[in-house]
């Protein structure tokens, strides 16, 4: 079983995804909707993957200032970001920032799941979204 940290502004969208993930041997261990006490309720759970939104605008920790001090904690922590729709330069952010994925929350579940399986083999998985012909 894959164990699973959110930080994500809406608490109910990972409710909404808990009972496919379970289906899939993923269990949510912890949401957090507050990046600023995000680290500190990390260093007080075991889990294999932090799943964390990007976009924390009206907030005073910035999605890539959260993912470095995850990082600055826990150097090996498999951190996933997420935005609501496909965002290219925040990919690039991502990947510039240390986190090993992300994936646009519209898109299907599959993807989310097949990125967090990814993300914890030790690999990465950067959802890129195909041009539109």
């Amino acid at each position: 079983m894959i164990r699973l940290f959110a930080i994500c502004k809406n608490p109910y969208l990972f409710d909404s995804f808990k009972p496919t993930l379970q289906a899939n041997d993923i269990e949510i261990v912890q949401v957090c909707n507050d990046p600023e006490k995000a680290v500190e309720v990390y260093k007080q759970i075991s889990v294999d993957i932090v799943i964390t939104d990007f976009n924390w605008i009206y907030h005073k920790v910035t999605g890539p200032q959260l993912v470095q001090a995850l990082l600055e904690f826990d150097k090996d922590a498999r951190i996933i970001g997420f935005t609501t729709h496909f965002d290219q330069k925040v990919c690039e952010r991502l990947k510039d920032c240390g986190a090993k994925g992300y994936f646009p929350k519209n898109e299907s579940l599959y993807i989310i799941i097949e990125c967090i399986s990814v993300v914890c083999l030790g690999k990465t998985f950067y959802y890129i979204q195909e041009p539109t012909k």
